[in-house]
């Protein structure tokens, strides 16, 4: 019997409703799927909907159906692909029957090793509850079952203060916004039966909704090769939050890329970062436009834990929020290092593209990061490098209007193949008057494998030189 394997994720949310937009939102994968495999899209909103949201990707890949729902005081659908093409990195949601609903959120999860029936489900509960919340017994009938969980904070206003998300005996957590009050989680069940999987909310005062689907398993997929992103978490934080931030972020790689945009006129950004594994954090340098500062952070050798919580300091000129995407990476038995940087800002006044920081990377097989912060209007992809991928969550609809979803801002990064400088250009959505995205700022950064023998450079705010070939 094959066992249920994760091959990627990706989990971002909403928190807060903005003042203009549309019900569609745009969600990427850090990579394109495999034959065969499996994905596992949750969704929430408010109440506003009717019904399901309808789930399109970017290769046409048919039906998604949604094979667990439940409303109360928001609505939770989890939508399954089973059987899935190669080749999807971007699913679009359109919530139905509301122009703007609040709570927007979801997550992505490609799995190996699931039935490629059409489907796979071999049952499911849900129900409401105060900490621990759990769906519900139900009895699955095959043994080996992936039991996926969904879980939200069910308010119809803010969120309150969770401090973390921790699974009971076996019940890992995949990805974990204690911010926003959301999270998924996983477990394999061994033999089939009755089964009630729990997870412990601490902090908060809400009730949360648990929405449980059991997927039976199959000797079925394709786990990619090591040398990946293997997780990408966005987490959106208003000015309203304490400092330090603390951020739940599951760790199942060896390698983590904190990047950040700080909203403040004089913002300096990230000062430290620590968290619950003792892993060391160190920055690459910032970058600076009128609106707020760019920073990029890396952990050399994490520890995978499912309940790491990182603590993040911001300078207190914060005036506006921030947004965090948090990049886990798989780098396999070679570890990778913080290689060299590149950073660029200034102002644009015409509808061109974004032409922002460049980075070339001394060794290939690692990845470049780009990040970049605009005044105005919205980023909505990358123009280049050709074969890069597009990070950021877009609402299509937003205009620089100051969404919670990424914050109109760009993300993307690049597998580097090759030695070639990756020069980040973004397209803007919208981008009409006021001509241009105003003033930017932006950040690349390069990270590649350490040679063998090699001692990994310390972060610098210049080219590392002096690596052996």
């Amino acid at each position: 019997m094959a066992t249920p394997t994760l091959v990627q994720r990706t989990f971002g949310s909403s928190s807060t409703n903005a003042t203009a937009g549309t019900a569609v939102i745009k969600y990427r994968f850090p990579n394109p799927t495999q034959s065969g495999n499996c994905l596992i899209l949750p969704v929430q909103s408010d109440t506003s909907v009717s019904g399901a949201p309808v789930i399109t990707d970017n290769i046409g890949t048919g039906t998604w159906t949604s094979r667990a729902n439940r409303t109360a005081g928001q609505r939770a659908d989890i939508f399954v692909q089973p059987n899935c093409p190669a080749g999807i990195s971007e699913i679009t949601v359109t919530y139905q029957g509301s122009a703007n609903p609040a709570y927007k959120q979801a997550g992505a999860y490609e799995w190996a090793n699931i039935d490629q029936s059409a489907n796979p489900t071999d049952g499911t509960n849900g129900a409401l509850s105060a900490s621990p919340v759990a769906p519900g017994a139900f009895t699955t009938t095959a043994d080996g079952d992936l039991i996926f969980l969904f879980i939200l904070e069910d308010t119809s206003g803010p969120p309150t203060a969770v401090t973390k998300f921790a699974g009971s005996a076996g019940v890992k957590m995949l990805s974990a916004n204690n911010v926003d009050g959301n999270a998924c989680a996983y477990v394999i069940q061994t033999t089939h039966g009755s089964i009630n999987p729990s997870v412990t909310v601490t902090g908060g005062t809400d009730n949360f909704q648990c929405l449980a689907l059991a997927l039976k398993s199959a000797s079925a997929g394709t786990v990619p090769a090591a040398g990946r992103i293997i997780g990408v978490q966005h987490v959106a934080i208003d000015v309203t939050q304490s400092r330090p931030y603390a951020l739940q972020v599951p760790v199942y790689g060896n390698f983590q890329v904190v990047t950040s945009i700080c909203i403040g006129a004089a913002a300096t950004g990230i000062t430290s970062i620590s968290d619950t594994n003792g892993n060391t954090y160190t920055g690459t340098g910032g970058s600076n436009d009128a609106d707020g500062s760019v920073d990029i952070w890396s952990a050399l050798n994490s520890t995978p834990n499912d309940q790491n919580v990182l603590t993040i300091q911001i300078d207190s000129d914060i005036n506006a929020g921030s947004t965090f995407v948090i990049y886990d990476i798989d780098t396999g038995a070679t570890p990778w290092a913080f290689d060299t940087r590149g950073s660029a800002s200034g102002t644009q006044s015409t509808t061109a593209d974004l032409v922002t920081a460049s980075v070339t990377p001394s060794r290939t097989g690692g990845i470049s990061v780009g990040v970049v912060s605009i005044i105005s209007h919205t980023v909505s992809g990358l123009a280049s490098p050709s074969d890069g991928t597009f990070d950021s969550y877009v609402d299509p609809g937003f205009n620089g209007v100051g969404t919670t979803l990424d914050q109109d801002n760009g993300w993307a990064h690049r597998y580097n193949t090759d030695l070639n400088a990756n020069t980040f250009t973004w397209t803007i959505q919208h981008n009409t008057a006021p001509a241009g995205v105003g003033g930017w700022g932006a950040l690349a950064a390069a990270f590649s494998p350490v040679a063998s023998g090699a001692k990994a450079p310390a972060p610098a705010y210049k080219r590392i030189i002096g690596w052996t070939a």
